[in-house]
């Protein structure tokens, strides 16, 4: 059994983390048991949810943002590109290329990343949405401080684990698993920066996030094995969901339980419904 937690004093922190990350699974839940877990939910989302109207879309955020009962939860649905929010992108990518050994340090993996996106970007065939496209439109100016905050966060990323022991290449960077409840407008989003074989034939999920840990950190790391289990119910469940917070040392080591599973899946109907009534109160413009 391997501790839930990983305090600042345990060290070397890269080695206790891919211990972690690479430990077979101390639970497993029954497939019957993820199968009523999944008609539950969407029994439930039906309840809460609409067939019309705007689509609700859940992710982390929304669920901390309910358990602390942050006033409203309207969300624009406008998302901008800025140094902040493609650092993950590029670092991802940039973490890939040390991982496979194309390139030697975060550094020049993030230069080469910047490159082949602009290069990719004028060719015409990225999207307009793209974090390629967005770079290729920067000046020369934004365009080092987005590769600096990249160049950060990959750092941060590649010193967390002991990527040579890994027993297959880790899958990183891939597009944020969705679940979509039938039936209903409601979406549930699933992160998780990189999944990584386990010694028990399973994967684990591991996420590297900013801050600290918080009282929602379990069900926000969940919800990545949440989706996962209720979106791909023929495939093997994650073994172990492991939550990296750098600022401060600190990681979160989670077997996803049927008890969890079935705390995440609440609280995600009740952000359905916290969502649903904020979005029929009229919208009143600031002065």
């Amino acid at each position: 059994m391997i501790p839930t937690t990983l305090p600042p004093a345990v060290l070397p922190r890269a080695s206790s983390l891919t211990d972690a990350v690479l430990a077979p699974p101390d639970v497993q839940t029954a497939a019957n048991d993820r199968e009523a877990l999944r008609k539950w939910l969407q029994v439930h989302l039906a309840a809460v949810g609409s067939v019309g109207g705007p689509p609700v879309k859940i992710d982390g955020y929304q669920l901390r943002a309910v358990a602390r009962d942050e006033g409203e939860l309207h969300v624009a649905e406008v998302f901008n590109w800025t140094s902040l929010t493609a650092r993950r992108s590029i670092g991802l990518a940039a973490v890939q290329r040390c991982v496979d050994r194309s390139a030697r340090t975060p550094a020049e993996a993030v230069a080469e990343t910047v490159a082949s996106m602009i290069a990719e970007a004028s060719t015409g065939m990225v999207r307009r949405a793209s974090p390629a496209a967005w770079l290729a439109e920067l000046e020369d100016g934004a365009r080092a401080a987005a590769e600096a905050e990249a160049l950060t966060w990959a750092t941060r990323f590649h010193l967390a684990l002991e990527w040579h022991r890994l027993l297959r290449p880790p899958t990183l960077g891939i597009a944020d698993r969705w679940w979509d409840c039938p039936g209903v407008r409601v979406g549930v989003r699933g992160r998780a920066d990189a999944r990584i074989a386990t010694e028990g034939g399973g994967q684990t999920l591991f996420t590297m996030l900013p801050g600290t840990p918080g009282l929602t950190s379990r069900v926000e790391l969940a919800l990545a094995a949440l989706v996962d289990i209720v979106g791909r119910p023929a495939a093997s469940p994650p073994a172990r969901v492991v939550g990296w917070w750098p600022d401060c040392g600190r990681a979160l080591i989670l077997s996803p339980s049927i008890e969890l599973l079935e705390e995440t899946a609440g609280a995600v109907v009740r952000a359905v419904s916290r969502r649903r009534h904020d979005d029929v109160r009229p919208v009143v413009e600031a002065a």
